[in-house]
């Protein structure tokens, strides 16, 4: 089962350009709060200015990188997303921009950035928190979109959400915040649940400050919060199973690329102990997951999109404000529901996005 807030209501625009205000609870009856995520685009007048003047130039082959932390199977989706929406900006891979893309697969791709860097790409964009930080590492001078990556602020990238100057600029996935939603639904989905242990990578920064908050969540839902550390996808089975051992306990998997691409591992050892577990991505309950909250990936990378035609036609990252998700989805997998005795209760069925088996 998978879940998240849709928050189309609250996204307006002024002309092209977004604004996120304040979100005082989630949407469908969600108790979670956002703090104020206000993201107007500086530099409003550059809407005004004719597209002809900001034309790519004739002949010229623009190189875009890509630096991923999911493997080649897992960014497949996301790229269509990505290159179809670059269509839409004019920009046709093969005729006026070449795309180089890098694949981690879960692990920090050292090599693989400055490979990429070493090719003098015009942007880069990266997948995930861990990809984001090796980039940095390696440039100060090439723009990069960053996607997928939660509270940049408090993760140190950047200072400003508005305005965030430097060469970086992107699209969040989660405020830190949501992990308190996450122990609600465990919470509302078996009522009798204890003890949560959360998978996280002890690799991944925003793994870490995940763990911290949510388990300073755990008391206002009677929870004992604990977190497995894992840096490899071999631990994750062990993990599972030793958290089994207690009685009405639960997993969350935090976001985190090495976990999603273990996914069909973490949802089989969840099944084979009859642990409950939630899930930051609609790709767990594809994979047989119990439940997910999360945004969509592929709209994500269609928004990176527009920034990166944007930086092509001149303007400055630092100048573009990063952008939060416009929805988050709700997924219940009801077969998985089945298979560990727990019947969702029709509240929450009819709270979500999709229920299928």
């Amino acid at each position: 089962m998978s879940y998240g807030p849709n928050l189309g209501d609250v996204y307006r625009q002024i002309g092209n350009y977004p604004i996120y205000t304040r979100l005082d609870a989630n949407s469908r009856g969600g108790s979670m709060r956002r703090r104020d995520f206000i993201t107007l685009l500086g530099g409003v007048g550059a809407a005004a200015t004719p597209l002809a003047a900001l034309a790519q130039q004739p002949g010229k082959t623009r190189l875009i990188g890509l630096a991923a932390g999911f493997n080649e199977q897992e960014m497949k989706p996301l790229l269509e997303a990505m290159r179809a929406q670059l269509r839409v900006h004019g920009w046709i891979i093969g005729e006026n921009i070449k795309l180089e893309v890098r694949y981690a697969s879960g692990a920090y791709g050292v090599d693989q950035v400055r490979s990429l860097i070493a090719m003098n790409p015009e942007v880069i964009v990266t997948q995930g928190t861990g990809m984001l930080t090796v980039v940095r590492k390696e440039t100060k001078t090439v723009p990069v979109v960053f996607t997928m990556v939660p509270d940049p602020v408090k993760l140190g990238i950047v200072d400003n959400l508005r305005r965030p100057g430097g060469n970086v600029t992107g699209f969040t996935n989660f405020e830190f915040s949501i992990g308190s939603k996450w122990l609600e639904l465990l919470k509302e989905l078996q009522p009798s649940l204890k003890h949560v242990v959360q998978l996280s990578n002890l690799d991944n920064p925003n793994n870490v400050q995940f763990s911290k908050y949510i388990e300073s969540q755990g008391d206002k839902f009677g929870l004992d919060v604990t977190t497995a550390q894992l840096r490899t996808a071999e631990e994750i089975a062990p993990a599972i199973a030793a958290a089994g051992q207690q009685p009405n306990g639960a997993i969350l998997v935090l976001p985190d690329s090495l976990l999603v691409i273990s996914r069909a591992r973490i949802a089989e050892a969840a099944s084979r102990h009859l642990m409950p577990a939630m899930y930051p991505f609609r790709a767990f309950t594809d994979e047989g997951g119990l439940i997910s909250y999360g945004p969509n990936f592929s709209e994500i990378f269609r928004q990176a999109a527009g920034y990166v035609d944007r930086i092509l036609k001149g303007e400055k990252p630092g100048e573009l404000p990063i952008q939060a998700p416009t929805k988050f989805e709700l997924i219940i997998n009801v077969k998985a529901a089945k298979a560990l005795g727990i019947t969702p209760s029709p509240m929450l069925l009819t709270r979500a996005d999709e229920v299928f088996e």
